[in-house]
């Protein structure tokens, strides 16, 4: 992990840690930085090229208050939606928009909140804490829900919370393949 304190430097740990990843492609690499340099540097002018392609190849920046509300309207349930959506926005590869906490029902018209959701290819994706693995009526819970989504033709895809900062290339990776079946199974 990279560690970056100021602005000027940022090109500098961007370049870098974007060759380390082309380097040693299965170690992860993520740059530390505060909101607003990872704001800026999705949204803003004044970074080059070099720095965007390391933050949406998979080379993510971790916030520094990981614990932190978003300061995006509140509409993020974690910070772990948060990157993750950030990630799906700005990779142009993705072809397509992902909603954040949004409403969805299930065949048997239970309404349930699903923290991504892609409407046009009909893809739910779950952000899933440690409560997610480790209780079993949550299981049991989240199973159930999984197919009453896909009764209704969304299919659901599950990310482990941590691994979006520990392993964002992963995830990025499990959710364009999970994009390209489910455009597979909706063509057929």
């Amino acid at each position: 992990m990279l560690f970056l304190g100021e602005e000027s430097c940022f090109e500098e740990s961007a370049a870098s840690a974007f060759a380390w990843t082309e380097a040693q492609p299965r170690q992860p690499v993520a740059l530390a930085l505060t909101r607003a340099q990872f704001s800026a540097a999705l949204s803003g002018d004044n970074f080059t090229d070099v720095v965007r392609d390391a933050l949406t190849c998979g080379l993510v920046s971790l916030v520094e208050d990981t614990g932190a509300r978003s300061s995006v309207g509140g509409r993020y349930r974690s910070v772990f939606e948060e990157m993750l959506h950030r990630l799906l926005v700005a990779n142009p590869d993705i072809g397509c928009e992902f909603e954040v906490n949004v409403r969805v029902r299930g065949a048997s018209q239970h309404p349930y909140e699903v923290d991504l959701f892609c409407r046009e290819e009909q893809l739910a994706v779950e952000v899933d804490g440690r409560q997610h693995m480790l209780n079993s009526k949550q299981k049991e819970r989240d199973e159930e829900r999984d197919r009453d989504l896909g009764e209704a033709g969304i299919v659901t895809t599950r990310i482990v919370a941590e691994q979006t900062l520990t392993d964002p290339t992963q995830c990025m990776r499990a959710i364009q393949q999970a994009l390209r079946q489910r455009r597979k199974d909706l063509e057929s």
